[in-house]
């Protein structure tokens, strides 16, 4: 059964919207990758296994200063 033409231009809506999203993600990992690699603290963090520059980027925001804990358990 054929789509009806409202169904296909709401489709084709989603797809820009989600092309236009997936240009904007690209931008903003490009920031933080540039972010990481300018930042000696998101450096030091990359370098855990398992760590890349999203997650750096997104401890340094979460934990502003890191001396607020006694220890790395914390």
């Amino acid at each position: 059964s054929a789509l009806s033409t409202s169904i296909k231009e709401e489709v084709k809506e989603f797809l820009t919207e989600l092309t236009e999203l997936e240009k904007k993600i690209s931008r903003l990992n490009t920031k933080i990758e540039a972010f990481a690699n300018t930042s000696e603290s998101a450096k030091r963090l990359t370098k855990v296994p398992g760590i890349g520059p999203l997650t750096a980027t997104a401890i340094i925001a979460a934990v502003s200063d890191p001396k607020l804990f006694k220890n790395g358990r914390d």
